[in-house]
């Protein structure tokens, strides 16, 4: 895993120069959950897809919402990310993915809070019915 990130993290850098430090964030996830039929949220990291979602890395390109490895959102190759705003000492990373195929639409968001005071940022991020949780650097 530790490899995989760092090679992202590699390629990041070599398709653009400029992206280096706060310019990525390199984002783990701990937890996911997804709404109960009651309405409620619901453990959703058991069985064979949820449990192999906590432990996941990627990593966001902070100036385009552009995404790679193994993230719940913006992967779809008929997505567009759209940052909405970029976070500092005050205010959260947002980006959101749009997607529209011929007969169905998506929607998928992730936030940072880039104003929590540590190095590790906690983040969350909504897709399809599910909602995932963990830190990004």
């Amino acid at each position: 895993m530790k490899r995989t990130l760092a090679a992202l993290l590699g390629a990041v850098a070599l398709q653009s120069p400029a992206f280096a430090g706060k310019e990525i964030y390199a984002c783990e996830i701990s937890d996911r959950v997804a709404v109960s039929e009651t309405g409620r949220f619901r453990d959703a990291t058991r069985g064979s897809v949820g449990a192999s979602a906590r432990g996941l890395r990627f990593v966001i390109v902070r100036e385009t919402g552009r995404v790679q490895g193994d993230s719940p959102v913006g992967l779809g190759p008929d997505q567009t990310a759209r940052v909405l705003q970029r976070g500092n000492e005050e205010t959260f990373f947002i980006a959101m993915f749009l997607g529209k195929k011929s007969n169905s639409a998506s929607l998928e968001a992730i936030w940072v809070e880039e104003s929590f005071p540590s190095k590790r940022k906690p983040f969350m991020a909504v897709e399809a019915g599910f909602v995932y949780a963990g830190t990004c650097e």
